[in-house]
């Protein structure tokens, strides 16, 4: 359900345009390297021009990156920093199906550190790139 209302009561993420800045500035101890790589594909699909919101499933499943151009659906973008669990990996995957069934998109785009593949399902293929080709596609 894309409506005005809808979109008003979901909750909202932010990211940083600066992720140096927003690293010193972050309360954690830890290195949120999975959340950092989120931060730059998000700017990365700001810069080729797409306007993103997240998508959520009718049954709570939640892709990352909903990108649209002129109001038309145009893709559909997950990250994941290692997909090399099998219950990420089948969680990944099940979130972008849905979507994907949801939308009536065909094709879909994980983003990872290091993995690279396809993977077909019943709505379509899922493509599965490595952070550093993904971003000099664009």
């Amino acid at each position: 359900d894309y409506s005005v209302k809808q979109r008003l009561r979901s909750p909202r993420k932010v990211y940083a345009i600066d992720t140096g800045m927003a690293a010193v500035g972050s309360l954690s101890y830890s290195k949120n390297t999975g959340r950092l790589m989120e931060n730059l594909v998000f700017l990365d699909l700001l810069r080729r021009g797409f306007d993103i919101t997240y998508y959520r499933t009718k049954n709570n499943l939640e892709v990352d990156f909903l990108c649209r151009r002129e109001r038309m659906m145009a893709a559909l973008v997950q990250t994941c920093l290692d997909m090399r669990d099998e219950q990420t990996r089948k969680r990944e995957i099940r979130a972008l199906e849905k979507a994907m069934e949801e939308t009536g998109l065909q094709e879909s785009v994980i983003v990872t550190l290091e993995e690279e593949g396809e993977q077909n399902v019943s709505s379509g293929r899922i493509t599965v790139v490595p952070a550093h080709k993904y971003l000099l596609e664009g």
